[in-house]
């Protein structure tokens, strides 16, 4: 008991005791600690000796008592945690391999006894299956790794070395949810735990060791051995679908040459398929990042496995299964899995010499089966030697990926070039598989050893000087050796830019040869990928090349050519290339049109941030638009190609750009920061105010801008807030053209500065402007400024949007396109009621440039209205304010005007106003369900007599159409006060309604306006107006103007509705059909009428509407057409008016010539 004491000071290590119920043996604990602290030397040597028992000394009471404690427990049935344990935990604390051999030698010595055997196998099972320590987990791979790699169980222990294998079979399930459950994620990459590599290795030595086949039996002499040696062959699986009739590898022995033993290991690997399966594929994870052809071994080896569990679910469904089959089927894994398994070891457990031999068996093994192939010419046998090749590239793959750099070096400057030579061998075949793993290798060699780069002339293996050419030799043909060095090409020349092989790569992608041209463009998209993964940009001559070879393929015969080469384009810098493929766009050929479009579209979406690939296109566009050639870059690349030249030498003097802007939308929706987009756009446009090309591309993105309107509006804001106003001297000399050149500059630079933001307003889609709660849109409306005691709504002028346009609107010193563009963009604005926004302040403004007679702004609002009742509609045209509007304009059509004064042009604006007005009402369903109430069946006569009378129809009252229609047929109406005392126009007005005499302008004005309606009317419209009922637009303007012109006595005005009816028919064609004769008779009574000679000329123009009408119009006025040919004839001989006598002489030779439509319309 001392010499235990002393033992375990003397070792240091501490072992937790348990208490033993025998007084005559000493504690477990302190036993353990004394062997466990024993040098492994000792501890061998004491085991190993037979007549250990008799010996004295502390070591041997040691382990002599750990025997008693073993078999008192195993007496008491009792488990072998107590001695199971601590010997795991040991393991673990103290990682070096001399623990790990003393744990081993003390599990070896406690198997002898069949009795600890069994207690101590039981015990390993059940700690891993409930053990959730993953220190003792740990424990336990290492350990029963090391028991069954050092052969702990031998001699006459078959038995329980076959039960040690049940006994780890069973538990492959639990260590193979260790290994998938153990890795952890890292860069996009699975990496494997320490439990999870040793969980791994377990499984790996325990279904080796399955592999391994039972010892001979003394009987059998070492002459039969080494002949049952030379019979051994090497067994790879087979091809399913090629032997759905069972038939195997020629050379698999038979299984009746085995023991029974190890076809019951083969039995036991062939039931953990599926578990290897899964295993191989958690290696291959785990060796992708750095082991990439180690993990390209194990891919290959993970498709043989799915292709022998895939014979075995065959056999599954099979009804009439013979066992020899399922025999075959385990013989094949078993011989396979021989070899994966000791390859496959995370933890290398061979020296490092073994290596050497194993590279040289495998090389000179897959130098006999490419021999033999080259000779063999049954299918069935060259199948099978092209599986064996496959196989021993896939050994080769798992041995060499998983050395270091230094072994690598090594193995492969012993292997020389012959190893090269069968390499490249394997690359004539069209097999995929044999040609992938062979480049893997291939890859590994150039990049991982020096040896392949600069070649070794001590062990004969060339440098890529040769070898580079022999690869690009292989791209003379489109079969799998070509698809297989394609990468592997890109991959050299992304390191060796500067390769004298990239002239023969460049030479090839100008060949005549489509295929070589199609490997070749193969070889550069590899080699961008390259570059763009690894980060790694080409150098600047590299990309030059490329691009100038990139250029001529555009114009390739091939179509799948054309499109591979326009991707490329989105990998080269946009200042490059762009230039070029802009003019591209513009070549003579299609071809190349579309193969330019596609590539500026990839240049486009293959840039993260688009700002400068986006500014380089707007330079291009321009300079190109200027008919100049770009400014060149020092490495611009496209100017020597065949397809290249000047977009004007191709398209005239000027240049379609909605070709290259139809390409915008295709890129515009995979654009994510638009802020930052939008920013840069704006800013050079600002720049560049006078590049049209910039708002054209704003218009294509318009719907984005609209997502972006905060961004857009502030930049706008802030750069009109600082922008210049020409001053009134400068205004005027430019008007008048006596501006010298210096300021004819000036001035055109302040007019594109002060146009540019409006342009960037003008191409934002309507929803940009609806938002009320904007503040830089509409800012604060509530602001009422007194002026002269009438009341004006004003913005903050220089604060939101609104009041800038207003301010541009309305300016007395503003250039003339500015003021209509603002106007304009100003009818865009939201006209809600209830908020001061965009017609009330017009309204205001409105009423004011009337009051002091001030037509610039005057046009400008009305400007402003038309654009909101032509874009807003019913919106607009419901908005209280544009009854005050009614009235203003009303009141500047009474003013006196000359044809070519100002305030005829005001006026021809109201007219315009009150049309949209009207148009504006067509679609309100209230005017429809107004003018409806009108009963059909009522005479024609009495409608207009209840129009004319107001009183007994007040729903017409508040109409335009009606407004306009009684003022243009009643020679007297009635004016409202307020809008003469808010003028104050006409002082003498009462302070009610009043009748008052309406000038024959004003009425003739009118006509115009329902002229105006007639042209103004959408397609829509005119669709939906067949289909109405009588008492719609066309019934209420046709009816009373045709009772009107059959009862007045005024020429004139007879006159002006006979030229509004003659621009309903020809305007508004099948829906006056059924008014067509009585307009017949209308166009007739004025022919005959001895008035002026306008109303007879207006009298024909009808005639003439209605004969070049439509089909059913004519077909209706025909029986009348006699009358109206008696009258023409009359007026052509008799008339006094030259013009009306030719105009009946055409209408003429129309009745009694057939004559097409279009003609009878030109007369």
């Amino acid at each position: 008991m001392a010499a235990f004491s002393s033992v375990e000071e003397e070792g240091g290590v501490q072992i937790w005791e348990s208490t033993s119920t025998n007084t005559r043996l000493p504690p477990l604990g302190r036993i353990l600690n004394s062997v466990l602290s024993a040098r492994p030397g000792q501890l061998e040597a004491l085991l190993s000796q037979r007549t250990r028992h008799e010996q004295r000394g502390t070591l041997n009471e040691a382990v002599s008592a750990l025997g008693k404690h073993a078999e008192e427990m195993v007496h008491r049935n009792e488990p072998l945690d107590q001695i199971l344990l601590p010997l795991l935990q040991h393991v673990v604390k103290f990682k070096g391999m001399q623990n790990r051999k003393k744990v081993v030698l003390l599990l070896q010595w406690l198997f002898q006894n069949e009795d600890t055997f069994t207690a101590l196998a039981d015990g390993l099972e059940k700690l891993l299956v409930e053990n959730d320590d993953h220190h003792i987990v740990l424990g336990w791979c290492v350990v029963v790794r090391e028991l069954i790699e050092k052969r702990a169980i031998t001699g006459s222990q078959h038995r329980n070395a076959e039960k040690l294998f049940k006994i780890c079979c069973r538990c492959i399930s639990q260590l193979l949810s260790i290994v998938h459950g153990g890795s952890v994620e890292q860069d996009g990459f699975l990496l494997p735990t320490r439990l999870s590599i040793a969980a791994a290795d377990c499984i790996l030595i325990c279904t080796q060791a399955l592999t391994e086949e039972e010892s001979f039996p003394k009987s059998v002499t070492s002459k039969k051995m080494e002949e049952h040696k030379d019979n051994r062959q090497l067994v790879t699986p087979i091809n399913i679908a090629e032997n759905s009739e069972g038939c195997f590898v020629e050379d698999l022995p038979s299984t009746s040459g085995r023991g029974p033993l190890s076809i019951e290991r083969e039995t036991l690997l062939w039931d953990q398929l599926d578990n290897l399966v899964t295993l191989v594929q958690c290696l291959q994870m785990w060796s992708k990042r750095s082991r990439p052809l180690h993990a390209k071994g194990l891919e290959q080896v993970s498709k043989r496995l799915h292709g022998m569990r895939t014979y075995r679910d065959s056999l599954r469904d099979k009804s009439d299964v013979s066992e020899s089959e399922m025999k075959i089927g385990a013989a094949v894994l078993s011989a396979c899995w021989k070899h994966y398994a000791k390859l496959m070891f995370l933890e290398a457990c061979s020296s490092s010499d073994q290596f050497k031999g194993t590279l040289m068996q495998f090389i000179a093994a897959l130098q006999h089966y490419t021999q033999n192939d080259y000779q063999e010419e049954d299918p069935k046998k060259k199948q099978n030697g092209l599986e064996t090749r496959t196989f021993f590239l896939a050994c080769m793959a798992l041995l060499l990926g998983r050395l270091d750099s230094d072994n690598f070096e090594t193995a492969v400057a012993e292997a020389g070039s012959q190893f090269l030579n069968l390499l490249f061998a394997q690359l004539q075949h069209t097999d995929e598989d044999l040609t992938d793993m062979s480049v893997n290798i291939l890859r590994a060699i150039i990049f991982r050893s020096p040896i392949g780069i600069s070649g070794n002339a001590e062990y004969g293996f060339a440098g890529m000087e040769t070898v580079i050419p022999l690869l690009i030799d292989l791209l003379d043909e489109r079969d799998s050796a070509a698809r297989a060095v394609v990468l592997l090409i890109a991959e050299y020349f992304a390191i060796n830019p500067n390769a004298e092989g990239i002239r023969e790569l460049f030479a090839r992608l100008d060949s005549d040869n489509n295929n070589t041209r199609r490997n070749a463009l193969d070889v550069i998209s590899e080699l961008m990928a390259v570059c763009s993964e690894s980060g790694h940009v080409p150098a600047p001559s590299l990309r030059e090349n490329i691009g100038k070879h990139l250029l001529d393929r555009l114009g390739d015969e091939e179509l799948t050519n054309r499109l591979q080469a326009s991707k490329l384009f989105a990998q080269l810098d946009p200042l490059f290339v762009m230039p070029a493929l802009v003019r591209l766009v513009y070549s003579r050929d299609v071809r190349v049109r579309s193969a330019a479009s596609d590539a500026i579209v990839a240049v486009l979406r293959g840039q993260t941030h688009p700002c400068n690939v986006i500014s380089v296109l707007l330079d291009c566009i321009r300079d190109n638009v200027q008919n100049a050639s770009p400014p060149k870059h020092p490495r611009q690349v496209g100017e020597s190609s065949k397809y290249s030249g000047s977009a004007a030498s191709h398209s005239g003097s000027g240049m379609d750009v909605d070709r290259i802007m139809r390409l915008v939308p295709k890129w515009s929706s995979t654009v994510q920061d638009w802020d930052s987009l939008v920013k840069m756009l704006l800013r050079k446009m600002f720049a560049e105010t006078s590049n049209a090309v910039i708002p054209r591309f704003l218009s294509e993105i318009s719907n984005h801008l609209a997502d972006v309107t905060h961004t857009v509006f502030k930049l706008l804001i802030s750069h009109m807030q600082k922008q210049k106003e020409a001053n009134e001297d400068l205004l005027l000399k430019w008007k008048e053209g006596r501006l010298s050149e210096c300021e004819d500059t000036r001035i055109k630079d302040i007019l594109f500065d002060r146009l540019s933001p409006l342009l960037v307003l003008r191409v934002l889609p309507l929803r940009a402007f609806n938002d009320l709660n904007s503040k830089d849109l509409y800012g604060e409306f509530s602001t009422i400024t007194a002026r002269d005691g009438d009341t004006v709504v004003t913005a903050d002028d220089e604060k939101c949007i609104t009041g800038l346009l207003i301010n541009r609107m309305c300016h007395l010193f503003e250039f003339e396109d500015v003021r209509k563009l603002a106007a304009e963009l100003t009818g865009r604005l939201h006209p809600q009621s209830g908020c001061q926004v965009m017609l009330p302040l017009i309204g205001s403004h409105l009423e004011h440039a009337i009051h002091n007679r001030d037509i610039l702004k005057l046009k400008s609002c009305l400007f402003a209205v038309c654009n909101s009742l032509m874009i807003r509609g019913k919106e607009s045209a419901l908005h209280s304010v544009m009854i005050k509007v009614r009235h203003l304009i009303t009141t500047v059509l009474l003013w006196p005007s000359m044809d070519s004064d100002e305030v005829a042009k005001a006026q021809h604006g109201c007219i315009d106003c009150l049309a949209l007005m009207i148009c504006a009402e067509l679609q309100i369903s209230d005017s429809s369900s107004q003018l409806s109430k009108v009963n059909m069946v009522q005479k024609k006569s009495k409608l207009i007599e209840e129009v004319m009378d107001q009183s007994e129809h007040p729903s017409l009252q508040d109409t335009v159409i009606s407004s306009v229609v009684r003022n243009m047929t009643s020679q007297q109406q009635t004016f409202p006060f307020v809008m003469s005392k808010e003028l104050v126009f006409h002082s003498n007005i009462p302070e009610d309604y009043k009748k008052t005499f309406v000038p024959i302008s004003f009425r003739l004005c009118m006509a115009n306006v329902l002229i105006s309606v007639c042209q103004k009317i959408s397609l829509r419209q005119k669709s939906l107006l067949s289909n109405v009922p009588p008492s719609s637009f066309v019934d209420f303007v046709l009816s009373t103007l045709i009772n009107f012109v059959q009862g007045s006595d005024e020429s004139q005005m007879r006159a002006a509705c006979l030229q509004v009816i003659f621009a309903a028919v020809y305007h508004l064609k099948s829906s006056i059909l059924p008014y067509s004769n009585d307009l017949l008779n209308l166009s007739i009574g004025a022919l005959r009428s001895k008035e002026q000679a306008e109303e007879r000329i207006a009298g024909a123009k009808l005639l003439a509407s209605l004969m070049g009408s439509e089909e059913a119009i004519v077909s209706s006025i025909a029986p009348n057409l006699m009358e109206a040919r008696i009258v023409l004839t009359n007026i052509s001989i008799m008339d006094t008016s030259p013009e009306l006598r030719n105009l009946c002489e055409k209408l003429l030779q129309c009745m009694l010539t057939p004559i097409d439509t279009n003609e009878m319309l030109k007369v």
